[in-house]
């Protein structure tokens, strides 16, 4: 009778060991996901800093244009009215 105490005991701590080693795998697992997560969320906000970039980039060449037909165009005023 007391070996089968013993073996429920063994058993019933085994258990116990099992559970929680469960418990700590979900929970690197949770955090495994939560990297992931941030780390492709960090990735989405670069890719968008990067194309914001390009943007800024495309519209300071556009206005450098504009300027340059300006100084062109006052430079020709004033040849004209010399």
């Amino acid at each position: 009778m007391w070996k089968k105490l013993f073996s429920l005991q063994e058993v019933d701590t085994r258990i116990e060991i099992n559970l929680k080693e469960k418990d700590e795998l979900n929970e690197k697992i949770l955090l495994e996901d939560g990297k992931k997560a941030k780390e492709s969320l960090l990735s989405e906000i670069k890719k968008a800093i990067t194309n914001y970039q390009l943007q800024i980039n495309k519209i300071e060449n556009k206005i450098q244009e504009f300027q340059n037909k300006k100084t062109d165009i006052q430079k020709k005023n004033l040849w004209r009215n010399c």
